[in-house]
């Protein structure tokens, strides 16, 4: 068997330029340029234990809803009972990466929440 190579048509050398081809790539660079970034969102669930079952629950709820940043957004909270009249608060909160760190935000509910 004998294979011989085929040349197509088009020549791709480099002293010449296609103008149609640069128009293209340069409609492309174009448009990709002035797409938006794209933001990092990450979907956080907190379950925040009281200290004993005397905690008003209620209130450490809006202890922890005062809790502002650019980039938080709080979302649904429930008070969930664990057991033996202890209860826990599981919220629920929006982040974009690259504004909110999880160290962060746990040390800002921590230190608004010392009370209970």
């Amino acid at each position: 068997m004998n294979f011989e190579k085929q040349s197509s048509n088009l020549s791709h050398d480099s002293d010449e330029e296609d103008p149609v081809m640069a128009q293209i790539v340069a409609d492309y660079k174009k448009r990709k340029a002035e797409k938006p970034k794209q933001v990092a969102k990450s979907i956080i669930t907190l379950d925040i234990k009281p200290w004993d079952d005397e905690t008003e629950m209620n209130a450490l709820t809006e202890s922890v809803l005062r809790v502002e940043m650019d980039g938080l957004l709080w979302g649904s909270n429930q008070i969930v009972p664990i057991g033996y009249g202890i209860s826990k608060l599981t919220i629920n909160c929006v982040v974009v990466d690259d504004l909110v760190g999880t160290d962060e935000l746990s040390e800002l509910i921590m230190d608004s929440c010392q009370d209970y």
